[in-house]
């Protein structure tokens, strides 16, 4: 049997669990979302506004929620999340369960995932968003921060100190 219910405190540990494991292959990774323990823990419990899980028999197999701006009229989409191997149509029964409980005022929702997650592409095409461009995300590692060396970077010593 499945169920789509809001996001309950009994259920928090196993949806940091589900999104960490899910955010951190290419093919369902969600910009939004982050992928360490400490840190899914602390979005969900005061920046998510509105979490809902999907669950076949006890076991969470989906996920979407929602991060409302300041206003509340912009939205940043956490997701859709879906296991592996589940069938699409579930997105959409989330979809309809979270538009159900949205607030009225939010006039605007974005999402920001990898080219490769398919889920969220089906989905963000299937209710009709638009496309705003392409993006390239970096990364350096710290070690080889010092392999280019920058002429803007003044190392710090003691003739810095003001009296």
């Amino acid at each position: 049997m499945v169920r789509i219910d809001r996001l309950q405190s009994a259920d928090l540990l196993l949806v940091i669990e589900f999104l960490s494991r899910l955010n951190s292959k290419v093919e369902s990774y969600i910009g939004y979302v982050p992928t360490l323990f400490s840190e899914l823990q602390y979005a969900l419990k005061y920046d998510v506004t509105l979490s809902i899980v999907l669950k076949r028999n006890g076991k969470i197999i989906g996920y979407m929620g929602i991060d409302l701006g300041e206003e509340a009229k912009i939205g940043e989409l956490w997701g859709p999340f879906l296991e592996p191997g589940e069938d699409f149509s579930l997105v959409i029964e989330m979809r309809e369960k979270l538009w159900e409980l949205f607030p009225q005022r939010l006039e605007d929702v974005h999402d920001v995932f990898s080219m490769n997650n398919t889920t969220a592409l089906m989905f963000m095409t299937s209710i009709g968003s638009e496309q705003r461009g392409t993006h390239h995300v970096f990364s350096l590692d710290r070690k080889k921060f010092s392999a280019y060396p920058s002429p803007w970077i003044i190392p710090y010593d003691d003739s810095y100190k003001s009296e």
